[in-house]
């Protein structure tokens, strides 16, 4: 199956290039080599994560149970689809979009860049920094289109000065806009209105 290769490919990818920039991840903790597990703990770390779930979602048959899924909803090439996702789970993520690109989607992205433990909590490689080196790699071609700081409320609640500064730092650097809002329930709605907007269907 072509998409898992797609994906396996990915995380020895991003492995490698983690290896080459000095941040390996830990063979115990990141046994499979995905370069996709991040650390018990950091500036930019949101909440408790659990470290076999964080490992089960870069498992590549993901892509392959994803795509099955498009298809069974009828989606079809050109067809608008939107993803909000946490930086928490980029196995997952990175499953997800090499199966919406497989099958020809068009895909807008809306990333939190908080992540729990073992997420994409790495300074300096969360996803933004994750992101651009599977596009340079040529695994995905799918650009964030806006980010948010995720955390509690979705504001960027519970982490340090620190952590938000390295966040911002990143979508700076990235040139996506970060969507901010009061609390919760204001970034749902704007969350909601924006889904409204894009005509899509998923």
């Amino acid at each position: 199956e072509s998409l898992w290769y797609r994906v396996r490919s990915a995380e020895d990818h991003v492995y490698e290039w983690r290896v080459s920039n000095h941040m390996e991840t830990d063979k115990e903790h990141d046994p499979w080599k995905t370069g996709l597990i991040g650390l018990e703990w950091s500036p930019v770390t949101t909440t408790l994560g659990s470290l076999p779930s964080k490992r089960t979602a870069c498992d590549p048959r993901w892509a392959i149970i994803t795509g099955r899924w498009f298809d069974k909803l009828g989606l079809t090439e050109g067809d608008r689809i939107i993803i909000y996702s946490s930086g928490s789970f980029p196995g997952i993520l990175l499953n997800v979009l090499c199966a919406a690109e497989d099958r020809g989607l068009d895909v807008f992205l809306a990333v939190s860049l908080g992540a729990s433990t073992w997420g994409a909590n790495v300074p300096g490689f969360a996803w933004p920094e994750i992101g651009s080196v599977l596009r340079s790699g040529g695994f995905i071609s799918t650009r964030s289109s806006l980010y948010t700081l995720g955390g509690r409320e979705e504001t960027g609640g519970g982490m340090s000065p620190e952590g938000l500064e390295i966040l911002e730092n990143a979508a700076r650097s990235s040139g996506v806009e970060l969507l901010r809002a009061g609390d919760l329930s204001e970034m749902v709605k704007r969350k909601v209105d924006l889904l409204k907007s894009r005509n899509v269907k998923l």
